[in-house]
This record gives C-alpha cells, sequence and structure tokens, in this order.
C-alpha cells in the first residue's frame, strides 16, 4: 500500500492511465504545465504557482518533473489539503 501512497488498486489504475495520458512525450515524468493539464482535466481548479508548490514537495530526485510515484504523491498531498 505505501508504494500505493495509501489510494487502492483500482484507483492507482485510473491514475495511471491518466498519467500516461498528459505525458506527452512518453518520458514516464510529467512536467508542471503537463501537471496543469492533467489536474484541470481531473476537475481540480488550480493554478501554476500552486502545481510548483506541490512538485517542489514531492519530487524526489529534483528534475522539476514528476515521475508516476511522486504523482501519486503529490496527488495524496493534494486531496489532504482540499
Amino acid at each position: 500500500v505505501r508504494q500505493r501512497e495509501g489510494f487502492n488498486k483500482d484507483a492507482v489504475e485510473e491514475m495511471r492511465k491518466v498519467f500516461n495520458r498528459f505525458d506527452e512525450d512518453d518520458s514516464g515524468e510529467v512536467d508542471s504545465l503537463e501537471l496543469a493539464e492533467l489536474f484541470r482535466h481531473l476537475g481540480y481548479k488550480v493554478v501554476l504557482d500552486e502545481i510548483h508548490v506541490f512538485v517542489t514537495e514531492v519530487d524526489a530526485n529534483n528534475s522539476g518533473q514528476l515521475d508516476f510515484r511522486e504523482f501519486l504523491k503529490l496527488m495524496r498531498l493534494y486531496r489532504e489539503n482540499e
């Protein structure tokens, strides 16, 4: 469960599909702009500044982009802060 950041398997599979859809360059990571589009697609109202703050919090390797595991962490944080 830790690798899924507390999300059940179905939720993780759904998030994987969304993540892959917005990973436009197929790099296995999403940048802030892709992430902003992804959040809007999910119905969240966020501004780019908020995205940058969240990315900074969960970007373990300081790449400026999020891999899927970092993305799950971000989703957990975002939902906790809602």
